[in-house]
C-alpha cells in the first residue's frame, strides 16, 4: 500500500519506538506499506533526522533514508494551486495527491481538508481492520 509519510511521523518513529509512528515504520520495515517521495521530501527527510536538537542517532537516520530511497516509491507530483500556511508541506500533499496515496501527518492543520491527510492513529486504526 502506497503512503505519503510527513516527517513528523519519521521523527516520533524514531524517537518513541513503542509508539504509533514507530508501528507505521514497523509496517515500512516489513513492506506492508511503501512511502512516496519526490526530491524536495527526501532532502527534508535528510535535513530534519539530522538536526542537533532530535537525539536520533546518524545511524538511524541514515539506515531509515536508505531504506525509503530504495524501498519507497520515487513520485513525479503534478504541481497544485492551493496554498499552504507553510511552503515545504506542499510536496508531500503534492506527492500523495498524484500518488493517490494516504498523507499521513500528526500535523492536520498544516493541509488542506482532504480526505486524504489523515493522523497516524486513524490510518492504523483503519489499516488494522481491513
Amino acid at each position: 500500500m502506497l503512503v505519503v509519510l510527513d516527517t513528523n511521523v519519521l521523527v516520533s518513529g524514531l524517537l518513541t519506538p513503542q509508539g504509533t509512528c514507530a508501528r507505521l515504520l514497523g509496517l515500512f520495515r516489513s513492506n506492508t506499506i511503501v512511502p512516496c517521495y519526490d526530491a524536495r521530501i527526501f532532502i527534508e527527510y535528510g535535513n530534519v533526522l539530522f538536526y542537533d536538537r532530535f537525539p536520533i542517532t546518524d545511524a538511524d537516520a541514515t539506515h531509515l533514508l536508505n531504506a525509503i530511497r530504495f524501498d519507497g516509491c520515487p513520485v513525479i507530483p503534478e504541481p497544485l494551486s492551493e496554498d499552504f500556511p507553510d511552503e515545504s508541506d506542499r510536496p508531500f500533499f503534492e506527492v500523495a495527491t498524484s500518488a493517490g496515496a494516504p498523507l499521513i501527518t500528526g500535523n492536520l492543520r498544516h493541509y488542506p481538508k482532504n480526505d486524504l491527510v489523515i493522523p497516524p492513529a486513524t490510518f492504523l486504526k483503519h489499516f488494522e481492520s481491513t
